[in-house]
């Protein structure tokens, strides 16, 4: 279980700045998909260069143990998988934070026990501009359809 959880945290984390229109929506979706594709090539730069370094939550997680978890899923899997994100929604509550609704499908091999595991989480990635970037300042999440905490 605690592998689909930090699977799920993975994956929203790589759904969150980037963009090919200036617009901060845009930016912010192109980021998440970043994020995604960079979790299924197994690559954890891209999560360290969107996670802010005051990164915090509700669960008592910083930067530094979110990208030591998502290296931990991502070495597990073996280089086996697969992310789908769908952000549902962006919303702007100052010029320079807002809140990205991303609902992510995960499928990975565990290739120490011969096992395919899969999730769906809901995840509310809250951004913070920083210059230019957009980062992840902290982030809520649930299994399937619960209520992200």
């Amino acid at each position: 279980m605690r592998f689909v959880t930090s699977l799920t945290l993975v994956a929203a984390l790589a759904l969150a700045a980037c963009g090919g229109s200036d617009s901060p929506e845009s930016r912010i979706r192109a980021t998440i998909d970043a994020l995604a594709e960079a979790g299924e090539a197994g690559e954890i730069a891209p999560f360290g260069d969107a996670i802010a370094d005051d990164y915090a939550d509700l669960r008592s997680n910083d930067r530094r143990t979110v990208l030591m978890t998502l290296r931990g899923i991502m070495l597990r899997s073996s280089g086996q998988l697969l992310v789908f994100a769908d952000t549902e929604s962006v919303t702007m509550i100052t010029d320079d934070l807002a809140e990205a609704s991303v609902r992510v499908r995960f499928a990975g091999a565990d290739l120490d026990r011969f096992a395919l595991e899969t999730a769906v989480y809901r995840f509310v990635l809250t951004f913070e501009r920083d210059g230019g970037d957009w980062m992840i300042v902290s982030a809520r999440w649930a299994e399937g359809d619960g209520e992200p905490r």
